[in-house]
C-alpha cells in the first residue's frame, strides 16, 4: 500500500495555497483603472520634462492656456499642458562645437527626474499621451517635424534605460494628435516602468542633409496609462531550493550593481598609534574576496578620529583619513584560495598628535 508522508501533504497544501493566491491576483486585476501620470492641471507631481541628452537649447513649463480634453480620465477646469521649445539652430552632424541634431526629453513618473519611486506595471496597461506641434515650427528639408519616438523608462540598479513604444519616421501632424502605444508584456522590465520620454533621434546624415534648423514649439498633454487586460501573460512559476550554507564569521554582501555601494565595519574601541612605544601596523584579511569578474571592487582602511556612522568618511570629514589602503583585484594579485590580505598600513611611532589634513 502506497502512503503519503505528512511533508508531502504539506507541500501539496502549500502549492494549493499558492495557486489560490494566483487566482486572487487575477481577480484583483479586473478592478484596474486608468493611471493618470499628468493632465497638467497644476496639482500633479509630474509637471515638467527635462533635457536628458542631445540638444541643450530646450525649455519646458506649464501652460494653462492650451489644453486638450481627454476621454481617459475626468477633465479638470483650468487644466493645461506642458509647453516645450527646442532651438535646432546650428545643429550639425559634423560634431562639436555645433549642437547635436538629436533631442531626448523625459521625466520620472514621480516628477522628480531620477526618482524611480513611482512605477506602472506594463503587463496591464498601455501608454497614452497627446502631442501638438505648432505648425510654424521648424521642419526638416523634407517638410516634416522630424523623426519622433516615445516610450517609457525602466530602472535597474540605478541605471535608466528606455523602452520604445511609438516611432514615426517623419512626423507631419500639426494638430492635436492622440498617441496610444501598446506595451508588450514580453519585454523585460515593463512590469515596473518608471518614466516617460519623447525622443528626436539623430536627424541628419553625415553631410548634414535634412537637418532641422530653427525653433520648434510643441505641447504635451494627458500622459495616461489605460487598462489593457487582454495581453498574453505567462503564468507565474515557483521553485524551491535549499538555502546556501552558513559561512561562519562576518559576512558582507553587495546589495546591487550601483557603483557607489559601500559596506563598512569599524572597531568599537580606539586604535590610535599616538604615544605608542613601537611602530604600529594596521592590516585586514578578507576571505572569499570577489574575483576578477568584479574589477571595480576596492577595499580601504581608514583611520578616523571620533568615528560616527557615516558611510563615506573620506567625503564628509576634513581630517578623517589618516592613511588608506585600496586594491583592485587582478589575476596576479588574487590568491588561489580567494583569501586577500589587505596591504598593511605602517604608521611611524609618534609621541605627539599630528594633524592629518592632507
Amino acid at each position: 500500500m502506497k502512503t503519503t508522508s505528512k511533508l508531502s501533504r504539506r507541500i501539496s497544501l502549500a502549492a494549493l495555497g499558492f495557486l489560490a493566491a494566483g487566482w486572487l491576483s487575477v481577480g484583483q486585476a479586473q478592478t484596474y483603472t486608468n493611471i493618470v501620470i499628468s493632465k497638467f492641471d497644476g496639482t500633479e507631481p509630474f509637471l515638467n520634462l527635462y533635457d536628458w541628452w542631445g540638444l541643450t537649447a530646450f525649455t519646458a513649463g506649464l501652460d494653462t492656456t492650451v489644453n486638450n480634453p481627454t476621454t481617459l480620465a475626468p477633465n479638470v477646469a483650468g487644466s493645461g499642458s506642458i509647453k516645450c521649445t527646442a532651438d535646432w539652430t546650428g545643429t550639425s552632424a559634423n560634431g562639436a562645437p555645433a549642437p547635436q541634431p538629436q533631442l531626448m526629453i523625459y521625466n520620472a513618473f514621480s516628477g522628480l527626474e531620477w526618482n524611480a519611486s513611482v512605477t506602472v506595471n506594463g503587463y496591464y496597461y498601455d501608454l497614452n499621451f497627446d502631442l501638438l506641434i505648432d505648425p510654424g515650427s521648424a521642419k526638416t528639408a523634407n517638410g516634416d517635424f522630424g523623426h519622433l519616438q516615445a516610450g517609457a523608462t525602466i530602472t535597474s540598479a540605478g541605471n535608466w534605460n528606455t523602452v520604445k513604444l511609438w516611432d514615426v519616421a517623419a512626423y507631419t501632424n500639426s494638430g492635436w494628435n492622440h498617441i496610444h502605444a501598446y506595451i508588450d508584456p514580453a519585454v523585460p522590465g515593463v512590469d515596473a516602468l518608471t518614466g516617460f520620454y519623447i525622443y528626436w533621434p539623430w536627424q541628419t546624415d553625415a553631410s548634414n542633409a535634412g537637418a532641422i534648423q530653427g525653433l520648434q514649439t510643441f505641447w504635451v498633454d494627458n500622459i495616461i496609462f489605460s487598462t489593457n487586460l487582454t495581453k498574453p501573460l505567462n503564468p507565474p512559476t515557483a521553485t524551491l531550493a535549499p538555502a546556501p550554507p552558513v559561512v561562519t564569521g562576518l559576512n558582507i554582501s553587495s546589495s546591487g550593481g550601483a557603483q557607489y555601494d559601500r559596506n563598512n565595519i569599524a572597531t568599537l574601541s580606539a586604535e590610535s598609534w599616538v604615544s605608542a612605544t613601537a611602530p604600529v601596523t594596521y592590516s585586514l584579511t578578507i576571505a572569499n574576496y570577489p574575483n576578477t569578474n568584479y574589477p571595480s571592487y576596492q577595499t580601504h582602511i581608514m583611520l578616523v578620529p571620533n568615528p560616527g556612522t557615516e558611510s563615506r568618511p573620506t567625503g564628509t570629514r576634513q581630517t578623517a583619513l589618516c592613511s588608506t589602503s585600496r586594491i583592485r583585484p587582478t589575476a596576479a594579485s588574487l590568491l588561489t584560495s580567494g583569501t586577500r590580505l589587505i596591504s598593511p598600513v605602517p604608521i611611524p611611532c609618534s609621541t605627539e598628535r599630528v594633524p592629518w589634513d592632507r
